[in-house]
């Protein structure tokens, strides 16, 4: 079983009738590229391909932005703020996903995936302030990279 549960249906969508999923990728310190968490797979900006064949593989996304609520500001600004060392943030974000796609307990799996919005942090009293503009900074040069907008994670969770 794959971690977005067992497979429920298969549609074949057109890209004007993807499902939108819920993305987290790594940005590694000295690439511009995103990279899938659960696997090592490369987002090179235009229309992403997976290997939807092999059930391990495709483009995997949750269906709910449920697991973003408590996680965002842990895998980003507290855990990198007491680790100086850190290699990677974690970017959160929303895709566009069609042709092959697989309908799971949790979220989907697909032959082709776009980046639909990333999420940035807003500057509050208890953060680190210049690790915060470090981090944005990352989201819009990731934003022009891939033509994608940008929204607060704050203002995103309030209108979900």
């Amino acid at each position: 079983m794959c971690l977005i549960g067992q497979d429920k249906e298969i549609k074949i969508l057109l890209e004007s009738e993807s499902v939108i999923g819920f993305k987290i990728w790594r940005k590694l310190k000295d690439q511009d590229l995103l990279v899938s968490t659960a696997s090592y797979f490369q987002w090179i900006p235009g229309k992403i391909k997976g290997d939807i064949k092999n059930p391990e593989r495709g483009i995997f996304s949750w269906s709910s932005h449920y697991y973003y609520n408590y996680n965002y500001y842990n895998c980003n600004y507290y855990y990198n703020y007491y680790n100086y060392n850190y290699n990677y943030y974690n970017i959160f974000g929303e895709i566009y996903q069609y042709g092959e796609t697989h309908f799971h307990d949790f979220g989907y799996r697909s032959e082709f995936a776009k980046p639909k919005l990333f999420l940035n942090l807003n500057h509050q009293k208890d953060r680190n302030i210049n690790f915060v503009d470090r981090f944005n900074k990352t989201i819009d040069n990731l934003s022009k990279l891939y033509n994608v907008p940008v929204e607060s994670f704050d203002d995103y969770i309030l209108r979900k």
